[in-house]
């Protein structure tokens, strides 16, 4: 197994399977998101493409890994592991912030010329809009805690458990941190 097929095993996720489908969908999760959260998507559209999830470092199965704090850093390491997979054509889907990696990973494939079918973005502001002053990533546990329940993406019965919480609150903190400090950088279409 090549070093590039190992990365691409932690970070994707076919939980329906369907490679002779003549479409890819690649699917990229909100903060604090994980690849099972498109696992209805996938069995939905399994007849009609072959859905491929991203699977963030610093959850679920992935846990023990330090997660990542950029924009940039996670759209570098999402644009390399589906170098392989455009075979066929490749539509990116991003909600939150998966929208704006998504459009950070299209931005990396269009500059070396293979550029996605389409991107399709929910739940983000559009530029020049999305920035905020916010700054949840340098509060307190607790503070991120409530905005995570202000936000309604987290179940309740996770914000409630502490044990859970634990677990969760270090990836959420670095999404958080990379959504808060990503700035657009023009440099082409």
């Amino acid at each position: 197994m090549s070093i590039h097929e190992t990365e691409a095993e932690l970070w994707i996720r076919r939980f329906h399977p369907a490679p002779e489908k003549p479409i890819r969908l690649v699917c990229l999760p909100h903060a604090g998101g994980t690849a099972s959260s498109f696992f209805r998507y996938s069995q939905v559209l399994a007849a009609t493409a072959d859905v491929l999830t991203i699977q963030y470092p610093g959850r679920q199965d992935r846990r023990h890994e330090p997660p990542l704090t950029t924009v940039s850093a996670l759209a570098d390491r999402i644009h390399r592991v589906l170098a392989p997979y455009h075979d066929r054509p490749l539509f990116l889907f991003g909600h939150s912030m998966g929208g704006v990696l998504g459009f950070e990973v299209a931005r990396r494939m269009e500059r070396e010329g293979r550029p996605p079918s389409g991107l399709i973005v929910s739940g983000r502001r559009a530029p020049p809009d999305i920035y905020a002053a916010d700054n949840v990533h340098t509060r307190g546990d607790e503070a991120l805690i409530a905005e995570m329940s202000t936000l309604s993406g987290t179940d309740p019965g996770v914000l409630a458990d502490e044990e859970i919480l634990r677990m969760v609150l270090p990836a959420m903190r670095a999404d958080f941190k990379a959504i808060e400090t990503y700035r657009y950088r023009p440099d082409g279409p």
